[in-house]
């Protein structure tokens, strides 16, 4: 009878919950499987991010091969200002209307919000677009994530000597051949389809320069999935694909920014080769 009561009593007085040793246990516990767990949910989002990326610059590279074949091959005059940004989308907050490249998917070209040119946002888009609103989407703010291949979708001219310092013969004279082949470009006449490179990620083309222009800051937010010097780009033939550009590099192994084939041994010389 008092052994009963005894053991009664004893388990009266014993504390119900987890004594402190134990929380911190589990604590200690929690946060290793944290620290296994984060970097894998991270890598997992960015291959998702990737994926939906490289599916919307497939649809617009298709988008392009459209309007090439609807225009005998020719790509648009170089009429306006900041035409690889302006293309298409929707106004974004700087207000450019006007996006002739809508139309090819049945889009308003001045569509007032983002929500119908979803196409156009890269979802790892987190800016990179140098300026006070760095941190900022470039999708926000200029209406699209992706910008054009400046040599095929661009400015009317382009002077090397911002890029080159101080300008060599082999410069001048690419600027020279580049220049002269500007004002009706048609895809018929034009290198490998499937070697270059037609629209990607807004920092690509920074990255791509021949004179670094950026800070790494500036650098590191337009860098979207993850990897340095590495963005999602759409090719002329329709693919897309995910790779490191090279700085100054006008033709590599993987990839070419020069549209003419025949410029390729001068812009080899440029490069260094």
């Amino acid at each position: 009878m008092n052994g009963r009561l005894s053991r009664e009593t004893n388990s009266a007085r014993r504390p119900i919950g987890f004594t402190l040793v134990e929380l911190l246990v589990v604590i200690a516990v929690i946060a290793m499987l944290m620290a296994i767990l984060l970097p894998a949910l991270r890598k997992a989002r960015q291959l998702a991010q990737r994926v939906r990326c490289g599916s919307n610059l497939r649809q617009l590279a298709m988008g392009w091969r459209l309007y090439l074949d609807d225009n005998d091959g020719y790509f648009p005059a170089r009429n306006r200002k900041n035409a690889h940004l302006y293309y298409g989308g929707w106004i974004g907050e700087q207000n450019e209307g006007n996006r002739y490249f809508n139309r090819v998917l049945r889009l308003d070209p001045n569509l007032p919000t983002p929500h119908q040119a979803e196409v156009f946002h890269c979802p790892g888009d987190h800016g990179g677009k140098p300026g006070a609103q760095l941190r900022q989407k470039v999708f926000l703010r200029i209406g699209t994530s992706y910008v054009t291949n400046l040599f095929l979708i661009g400015d009317k001219r382009f002077s090397f000597a911002g890029w080159y310092s101080p300008m060599t013969a082999d410069t001048t004279a690419l600027e020279g051949e580049v220049n002269d082949r500007l004002n009706s470009i048609n895809s018929h006449n034009l290198g490998n389809h499937s070697q270059l490179l037609l629209l990607g990620d807004y920092g690509w083309y920074n990255q791509w320069k021949p004179t670094d222009v950026l800070t790494d800051e500036e650098r590191q937010v337009a860098e979207w999935h993850g990897r340095p010097n590495y963005y999602y780009i759409a090719f002329l033939d329709g693919h897309a694909d995910y790779l490191e550009i090279i700085r100054g590099l006008w033709v590599a192994d993987q990839y070419a920014i020069l549209p003419w084939k025949e410029l390729y041994p001068l812009a080899r010389k440029v490069q260094g080769e």
